[in-house]
């Protein structure tokens, strides 16, 4: 993968630990004496599938989007600690045709510099037509929920970063292409929930990875299927609900969750995304 590949072309041979943080929340990290970088990756959290609906065209929900990846190699200087704040998965709305509810970005604060990896936007419910994916990473996108800051600040670089649009609806989400850096990667968007008892989109898969997005709610006589969440940097999307299966699946490691199913015997539930994670290893 890309980002490994960054990493360890930089990294000297010492035998480092890496610590992993995967729960929402803030973390302390106490930097071990003699290092004097810290090799940090960064994954934001990400939305929630949006629910179904019944009645009229018996609209599915979208697929949440993914969270953004951003790793560096950051120097320690006299610092003696650095906070991780993890950022939280989206969840599902309460009701029939609720929008997925938006990731949270995680950070890396040093110092008075922090470092972001923004947050994927959540599906849209379905309605009278299906619902759209979830934005990727801080995308401002009419058809998904906007996801969390689009502006990625490090201490090589500053860049203005805009995740995939969501999949309209019965519309697969976008796969962002491979870009020329190794420092951050796209992830993918949730494909969109679809009406009529037919299938939903599928979602994106992340850029310069081997992970997928999550699969098509199938559609009959009885259901629509909803969207499939995005591919994260560390994980498969969330798979939709339709005939096929009734349960849509959450997002793993900063993945989308699945969209709900729509249908006229009744709606479905979106799934939540996955949380956000972060990796800190000493470099001596």
């Amino acid at each position: 993968m890309l980002l490994l590949s960054f990493l360890l072309l930089l990294s000297p041979l010492v035998h480092a630990t890496t610590t992993i943080y995967d729960t929402p929340g803030t973390h302390v990290y106490n930097i071990p004496a003699n290092t004097l970088y810290l090799d940090v990756c960064l994954q934001g959290a990400a939305g929630a599938g949006g629910n179904g609906n019944t009645g009229g065209n018996n609209g599915a929900g979208g697929g949440g989007g993914a969270g953004m990846v951003e790793c560096e190699r950051i120097p320690v200087g006299s610092a003696t600690n650095a906070t991780i704040v993890v950022g939280a998965k989206g969840t599902p709305g309460g009701s029939a045709g609720s929008n997925g509810g938006n990731g949270a970005e995680t950070t890396f604060a040093i110092g008075t510099q922090t470092m972001r990896a923004s947050a994927g936007g959540g599906g849209l419910g379905g309605g009278a037509s299906g619902g759209a994916g979830g934005g990727a990473a801080g995308t401002a996108n009419a058809a998904g929920n906007t996801g969390g800051s689009s502006t990625a600040s490090g201490w090589n670089w500053v860049l203005s970063l805009t995740g995939s649009n969501g999949g309209a609806a019965c519309t697969a989400g976008n796969s962002p292409g491979v870009l020329a850096t190794a420092l951050y990667t796209r992830p993918g968007s949730g494909g969109g929930g679809c009406t009529g008892n037919n299938p939903g989109g599928a979602g994106g898969a992340c850029q310069g990875t081997i992970n997928v997005g999550g699969n098509v709610g199938t559609g009959n006589t009885t259901y629509t299927g909803g969207g499939g969440g995005g591919a994260s940097y560390y994980a498969d999307g969330g798979h939709a609900a339709g005939a096929n299966n009734l349960t849509a699946t959450p997002g793993d490691k900063g993945s989308g969750g699945g969209g709900g199913y729509g249908g006229s015997a009744g709606w479905g539930f979106g799934a939540a995304g996955g949380d956000g994670y972060a990796t800190v290893t000493p470099v001596g």
